[in-house]
């Protein structure tokens, strides 16, 4: 074999092996992009990332009617997000704010099916909508100084509300696929988030000072900064337990903040990740404390499998309470 035929079946190897690697490198920049239209479909083309949050991440209020005034006066309450799970829509909170036996209400910035209009149309929850963490476990009671009387409690701080879909509206929901999702990437993470994990909270604090007309969530950031391993945690105030599984992170909340969705920070993008949610802080130390997405996942599932006595209803656009008379908005 000649010099020439040689030199031909080496290149003819190189260029194989190196023309199938860049297949599979061009199979894998497909699949990314085309997931990534996948989940920006549900965003306008004139509609930033953030603007599309708000859709996803809502602030929980109480609503009362002041006669002398005639205005509705909403007192923000704390977060919550949507999930998908399956073909069911969920509204995902903390269970200390579900639990408080009050109906919640819900302004949503929805795109019309058209994707021409965004209208505000109101969501009403009422207290036994709400389906909280299965789990029970055996903590020691505050009281008991030889810590030998066992009470039982329930300390995952999780609670989701099953809904139905807004008819003619679309929202942008965070998908929770176990096995593949069929409209883009899996989008609550596979495991729980370890420190030093970087992060973004997004989330309604009660008041910020300024009073806006539209509702913004407002954007943290901060890091993972420790994970218990502890059968269970007793706060340091009062008789109440933490989640075993509770996660210390380094963002500052504020009162409003409960229920905030807590992402991933790394590659923020319309393929966020959920690692968990906001339950409570330690403002003098600049600290909070979140449920990882384990346990929301599980509260979801749970959730899934409850048929609740009292089901969230939506209230079109042309019967809002507004019509009553003006509405006081504040942050």
């Amino acid at each position: 074999m000649g010099f020439s035929a040689v030199g031909s079946l080496f290149s003819d190897s190189l260029l194989g092996k190196w023309g199938a690697l860049a297949l599979r490198w061009v199979s894998f920049l497909a699949a990314f992009f085309v997931s990534e239209i996948q989940a920006d479909q549900l965003r306008s083309q004139d509609e930033s990332l953030y603007q599309a949050l708000s859709r996803t991440v809502i602030r929980l209020e109480q609503v009362s009617y002041n006669n002398a005034e005639q205005s509705e006066i909403r007192q923000p309450m704390g977060t919550g997000f949507f999930v998908q799970y399956e073909q069911a829509l969920y509204l995902v909170t903390v269970r200390h704010l579900a639990a408080r036996g009050m109906v919640l209400r819900v302004r949503v910035p929805a795109q019309s099916n058209s994707g021409q209009t965004i209208d505000l149309i109101e969501l009403r929850v009422p207290a036994k909508s709400w389906v909280v963490h299965p789990s029970e476990q055996t903590a020691l009671s505050n009281n008991a100084r030889n810590r030998q009387t066992p009470a039982v409690v329930n300390p995952v701080d999780v609670a989701a509300a099953r809904l139905p879909w807004p008819q003619a509206y679309q929202l942008a929901p965070l998908r929770f696929c176990p096995a593949d999702c069929p409209n883009g990437p899996n989008q609550l993470a596979d495991s729980d988030p370890e420190p030093p994990e970087g992060i973004l909270v997004f989330g309604y604090p009660r008041y910020l000072g300024v009073e806006l007309m539209v509702q913004r969530p407002l954007a943290r950031v901060g890091i993972v900064a420790m994970a218990a391993s502890e059968p269970f945690i007793r706060y340091s105030v009062g008789n109440s337990y933490a989640d075993a599984r509770m996660l210390v992170v380094d963002v500052r909340a504020f009162g409003g903040n409960s229920g905030s969705p807590v992402f991933r920070k790394d590659r923020f993008t319309s393929r966020r990740t959920l690692l968990g949610i906001i339950s409570g802080g330690e403002n003098s130390l600049d600290l909070s404390f979140a449920e990882p997405v384990s346990r929301i996942k599980e509260t979801i599932e749970w959730a899934h499998t409850q048929n609740p006595s009292a089901e969230a209803k939506w209230i079109p656009p042309q019967k809002k309470a507004t019509e009553r008379g003006r509405t006081k908005l504040s942050y």
